[in-house]
């Protein structure tokens, strides 16, 4: 046992000797503390150089324990075995080594050259698990090596040989990089490891190396040129500063970096790869600069199918991860950035989306540009939308919609990359064209959109929206800041309401137009304007056209305290089964409280004005009612209590409480109170006390038509499909126009559409009238299924006088009439049965004038014919009409008709329009719905106001007052069946010496101040009048005998007898009417001819004269030659008059060339009556120089004087006189008596 050089043997044995033929070993063991081996062989010196042939076998072997005997391996950390031979000279020594320790395994075989310091070997080793870490003493340099090298090295022992090598493995690691299938030739120096080619499997990928390098010393720096596929960066080294992401790169690549504090920088020129799920076209290039702080990286090319939410979570972006942001981009893209700090990093890029399926939608074709600064994001897009949704890309759902078109915008987000953005830390500027899109319900054929969204603030500086219901136009600004006020004016000029069928969860139908204009803040908006609504359909109630002025405050958070003012006007509404006409009133609303104030016309003359205060408490549906005025007609009701009534509902009920109404004096009331249900269990109770019936009649109806006080009390219950209605109603002291009644009462009941009546009227003591028994509806609404039915109708003797009640055809009715009737069978097919007798019946038929008396009748009623047994009625005269026959019966239709009517010198007519009395004998066949009249009429007596009729005829066909819509209650009902329209005829009518024509000035053409002139006449011949139902009446025949007189132009004239009036089927006859004087020996004739609408006069004389004298022979006596120049003025006056009623164009160029004018003007007025009729004459003096003077007639009549020269082509001069500012006066314009002015003519 010794030591030596810090090496301690514990023991040594064996066989050891030096002889002359060198140094031999026989089983010499040397045993340390942490190695043990044993040498045999022999060192041969008998030859130079020396030969060694040694075998060495250690079953343990500490490297370093023996750095004192060989300093070269002082760094070599391995511990383990090994057995190696040694032959051949101490140049070219044949070395075996199987070794296997802590530092790997070796088996192979190289020569050594032990003569060079650090030794030389050139060979091959099979290496397994080599960890240089051991061999070089470098724990923070793990490797992990398996493989074949072949190699020719300086050995330098203990340090880093150099020299050629190859190697071949299945696997080689180094510090945290790793590699399969390596295969590698290069050469080793004193700094370096240098790669001359090399493949490798590594990191799932196909790794070839055409050149690199790796040096040995700290910090091992590298650089490799190659081609990588395959590349998986999940498994690249954590130490490697790329993102560890599924990928499958194949790339071309130059890079160089270190493997002590490390760093990369290359640039890679890509194949077709796929990084998180995205396909990298090929071409595709980039670069990474990791030694530079921060980092730097860019890159260029085309890459589809980006996930940004996955790009966001697996590359820690945490803004990509947003919901809103789902969806993929494909395009070709630029990008150069540094860093990875989200508050220092940058980023610029760019390039073109060929597809984004984002917000909902996608982006195609668009040209984008982002750039990133600060946490900031700044970008810009041109290009096509398609259905994409703001609401997702700006996370608001108040910019919900579906956009499709054409977008340019820049946008810009502050500290998107810091925290999550606020609306205020956007700035957009953009355009948008957009084609089919929908914005919320909306849908959009065609808009155009410019607007800017900077701090809060939407500039719309222009914006324009058409679709199928809706077309508008805006601009203005919008703020959502909850500070600045918004102002954004808008028109829609077509809006449909079903658009808001989703808002308010119901169907609404309609369309709006309106012009306003938003201002506020977003916390409080108010919206101002005015617009109209027609069609309006909503809640079952229907309004044709409504106009309106709004102005609404509606705080957004709480918009039940909103304000709002709407006035305006619906006309024609219907709702719940009643027609309104107008309704004009102003609504206001105030925090839950709603003012009415109302105007509301069912008709002309039926108006109602309201008044309302109102609580709503929507939340609880119910509604306070604090105050209501109501004025009808000829009363004024309000509630009852000053506590108010009480309205609350549900989805199927309505409850109505202490709902009472009164008059000003509390004496009418009229209460309703309870429960009414759609699905039934309800009751609504309507009591009504004290009610006078004059308080509803219309205000000047003289004599009131209805009449007396009313109670009643009805329950309404059951379901909306089967309603139940009961109640008792008594009238008293009741009237109908004059006729004046007790009492009426009963009770009525509505029970699944059957009405159970038992109700009586009387008149006076002992006058009475019943009617008992069931009715169906259908009997009023034919779409109701047939019912059955039996009701009862009876009298006593009662006043005719009940007629007027429901008529205004005739008047001053009178007599009693006698009742006892049953109905029985269904409301499609009625069967009647009993009698109604009339006597001592008297009436005025309004229209005509006649007056009847001593009216009688008798009708027997069987199920299937009403006979008329005897109908009887007399003049006033008592000239008698007599009626008999019968009318055929069934489903509620009156069928066959055989009825005939005699009658002598009755009298049919009796009023301004004249007077006639007629013998008839007529038939009535046919149908009750198109009767025929057929027989004979002859005029045995009377007068005609021909004047009165032509004025009503032809200038006032019907009413220039509107006509008012009858109620329902207010229907003539005898008018309303208009039996003319139905009406068939076929009646001669035979005129013989019996009836006169007369009339003063008589008018047929509208706009002349003198007509035809004054009439007397008598007419003799036949007519046949014939008219089908429906359709207009026809008169042919004619007037062929005419005589009486003629008064024209202040003349009485003798008709000649040849004159005629001829019908040739419409109501426009031809006249040829013909009337002589003789005036100074000259016998003259006036002839009107022509249609009578249009007829023509002609004037002739014996011996023949010019018209103009005829003319003048009539009004002066005299010839135009002898005529003093006033009445050559009246005389052209009267010319022009009659020309501008008679086609008379031979006069005036008559009176023009005997007169000696050159102009000859008549100008007809322009009211239809033939006032303000205005004639000129004019000649010109001298050369250039024109007079004039005009006269209106009528009733603005005046004077009017013109001289005018010419100075030019185009200049005048012109000198007016007139008298017309003392008859004209005006508030508003200036009239003078004189002028002068300078007048310039010119034409293109």
């Amino acid at each position: 046992k010794g030591g030596a050089n810090e090496l301690t043997v514990n023991s040594l044995s064996g066989g050891i000797s030096n002889g002359r033929d060198g140094w031999a070993f026989n089983s010499l063991t040397v045993e340390t503390p942490r190695s043990r081996f044993i040498l045999d062989g022999q060192v041969d010196r008998r030859v130079s150089p020396t030969v060694l042939d040694l075998d060495v076998n250690a079953e343990r072997f500490a490297f370093q324990e023996w750095a004192g005997v060989l300093s070269g391996l002082k760094n070599i950390a391995v511990e383990g075995r090994f057995h190696t031979t040694l032959k051949g000279p101490l140049a070219g020594l044949d070395t075996t080594l199987d070794l296997d320790g802590s530092g790997g395994g070796v088996r192979g075989s190289l020569v050594l050259d032990t003569t060079v310091p650090g030794w030389r070997g050139v060979g091959g080793l099979d290496i397994r698990r080599l960890d240089l870490a051991r061999w070089l003493n470098r724990p923070d340099r793990p490797s992990d090596i398996t493989g074949r090298v072949d190699f020719n090295l300086d050995l330098r022992l203990g340090r880093m040989p150099t020299g050629r090598y190859t190697f071949d493995g299945s696997h080689a690691g180094f510090m945290t990089y790793e590699a399969d299938d390596l295969k590698a030739r290069g050469d080793l120096t004193l700094t370096e490891v240098r790669i001359a080619e090399a493949t490798a499997t590594a990191y799932g990928s196909n790794v070839t190396i055409n050149s690199g390098a790796i040096g040995l010393s700290t910090p091992y720096p590298f650089t490799f040129l190659g081609r990588a596929r395959g590349v998986d960066l999940r498994q690249v080294p954590p130490t490697v500063p790329v993102p560890h992401v599924e990928s499958e790169l194949s790339f071309a690549y130059d890079v160089t970096g270190r493997f002590v504090e490390p760093f990369i920088t290359g640039r890679a020129q890509f194949d077709t790869s796929e990084f998180l799920g995205a396909a990298l076209g090929a071409g595709a290039t980039g670069s990474i600069d990791t030694f530079v702080r921060p980092f730097h990286y860019d890159g260029e090319g085309e890459i589809t199918n980006v996930d940004l939410h996955r790009f966001g979570a697996d590359l820690g972006v945490q803004w990509l991860q947003e919901p809103r942001y789902a969806g993929t981009v494909s395009g070709r893209f630029h990008v150069d950035g540094s860093g990875s700090d989200l508050a220092t990093m940058t980023l610029t890029g760019g390039g073109r989306i060929h597809q984004a399926d984002l917000f909902g939608g996608g982006l195609i074709d668009a040209d984008v540009s982002i750039e990133l600064a600060a946490g900031t994001l700044r970008g810009t897009y041109d290009g096509r939308l398609h259905r994409m949704n703001p609401r997702l890309a700006l996370d608001d759902p108040r910019f919900e919609a579906s956009l499709t078109g054409r977008g340019r915008a820049r946008i810009e987000v502050r500290e998107l990359l810091l925290r999550s953005p606020l609306l205020a830390d956007y700035v957009i500027e953009g355009e948008l064209a957009l084609t089919s899109s929908t914005v919320r319900t909306v849908t959009i054929d065609t808009g155009d959109l410019s607007a800017t969204l900077t701090d809060g603030t939407l500039d719309v500086k222009r914006m324009t929206v058409n679709g199928p219901a809706v077309e508008l136009e805006s601009i203005g600004t919008v703020e959502f800041d909850g500070t600045r006020s918004s102002r954004l004016s808008y028109v829609v000029r077509r809006a449909d309401l079903s658009m808001v069928r989703d808002l308010l969860g119901r169907d609404v139908g309609g369309e709006l137009a309106t012009t306003g204009e938003l201002t506020g803040t977003t916390a409080r908006l108010r919206v101002a304007g005015n617009g109209t609504l027609t069609r309006l359909d909503a809640m079952g109630v229907k309004a044709l056209a409504t106009t309106a002025e709004y102005d609404a405050t509606v705080p957004t958070d709480a918009p039940r305290d909103s304000t709002a003012t709407l006035s305006g006007r619906a006309s024609f509404v219907e709702g719940f089964r009643q027609q309104i006409q107008q309704i004009d009133g102003t609504v206001e609303y105030d925090r839950g409280r709603a003012s009415l104030d109302l105007e509301v016309a069912q008709r002309e003359g039926l108006t109602a004005h309201v008044t309302a205060m109102l609580m709503l408490h929507p939340e609880d549906r119910q509604v306070d009612v604090t105050a209501l005025t109501m004025a009808f007609r000829r009363g004024v009701w309000q509630l009852a209590s000053s506590a108010g009534a009480h309205l609350s509902w549900t989805d199927g009920s309505v409850t109505v409480r202490a709902l009472t109404f009164t008059d000003a004096n509390a004496g009418q009331t009229i209460s309703v109170d309870g429960t009414w249900s759609a699905i039934g269990g309800g009751a609504l109770e309507v009591t009504g006390r004290g009610i006078f019936l004059d308080t509803f009649a219309p205000e000047g109806q003289q004599p009131v038509r209805y009449g007396g006080m009313a109670d009643f009390d009805a329950t309404l219950s059951g379901t909306r499909q089967l309603p139940i209605v009961t109640g008792e109603i008594m009238i008293t002291d009741g009237r109908i126009r004059r006729l004046s009644y007790q009492k009426l009462a009963g009770q009525v009941e509505l029970t699944d559409g059957i009405l159970a009546l038992d109700l009586r009227l009387d008149q006076a003591p002992g006058v009475w009238l019943t009617a008992i028994g069931t009715l169906p509806l259908g009997v009023f609404d034919t779409t109701l299924p047939d019912r059955p039915m039996n009701v009862a109708l009876r009298s006593s003797e009662v006043g005719l006088g009940l007629i007027e009640g429901v008529t205004d055809v005739v008047r001053d009715v009178s007599g009693q009439l006698r009742v006892d009737v049953r109905a029985v069978g269904s409301s499609r097919d009625p069967h009647f049965d009993g009698t109604v007798d009339i006597t001592e019946a008297a009436f005025l038929v309004a229209a005509s004038g006649a007056r009847y008396k001593n009216g009688r009748a008798a009708m027997g009623i069987s199920p299937d014919r009403i006979t008329v047994e005897s109908l009887h009625i007399e003049d006033r005269d008592g000239n008698p009409l007599d009626v008999k026959g019968s009318l055929g019966t069934h489903e509620l239709r009156v069928g066959d008709l055989e009825i005939d009517a005699t009658g002598k010198e009755f009298e049919v007519l009796r009023n301004e329009l004249g007077r006639i009395d007629v013998d008839v004998q007529l038939q009535l066949r046919g149908q009750f719905e198109s009767p025929r009249v057929t027989g004979r009429v002859t005029v045995s007596g009377g007068g005609l106001a021909v004047d009165t009729i032509l004025d009503r005829a032809l200038f006032q066909p019907y009413s220039t007052e509107p006509a008012a819509i009858p109620a329902a209650g207010d229907i003539d009902a005898i008018a309303a069946l208009n039996p003319w329209d139905r009406l068939g005829l076929g009646i001669e009518l035979h005129v013989p010496n019996t009836l006169r024509m007369i009339g003063d000035n008589v008018q047929v053409t509208s706009g002349t101040p003198l007509g035809f002139g004054n009439i007397n006449l008598r007419v003799f011949g036949d007519l046949y009048l014939y008219k089908d139902p429906a359709q207009p009446l026809y008169v042919n025949g004619s007037l062929d005998q005419v005589t009486g007189t003629y008064t024209f132009q202040g003349r009485r004239f003798d008709l000649d007898p040849v004159s005629s009036i001829n019908f040739n089927g419409d109501l426009n006859p031809d006249l040829f009417v013909t009337v002589t004087r003789v005036i100074s020996g000259v016998e003259t004739r006036v002839t009107i001819a022509g249609p009578l609408s249009q007829p023509e006069l002609r004037l002739a004389s014996i011996p023949p004269l010019e018209a103009s004298d005829i003319l003048s022979l009539i009004v002066f006596n005299t010839s135009t030659n002898d005529l003093s120049a006033l009445q050559q003025e009246q005389l052209a006056v009267r010319a022009g008059t009659l020309a501008a009623g008679f086609l008379a164009a031979p006069l005036m160029t008559a009176l023009e060339r005997t007169l000696g004018l050159s102009t000859l003007e008549i100008e007809p007025g322009a009211d239809s009556r033939g006032g303000n009729t205005r004639v000129t004459i004019g000649d010109e003096l001298a050369p250039g120089l024109v007079a004039r003077f005009s006269r209106q007639f009528g009733q603005d009549e005046y004077d009017e004087a013109t001289i005018e020269y010419y100075l030019s082509n185009i200049l005048r001069i012109r000198a007016t006189f007139s008298d017309a500012s003392e008859l004209v006066r005006s508030p508003f314009r200036r009239v003078e008596r004189a002028g002068i002015d300078l007048l310039i003519f010119f034409s293109f």
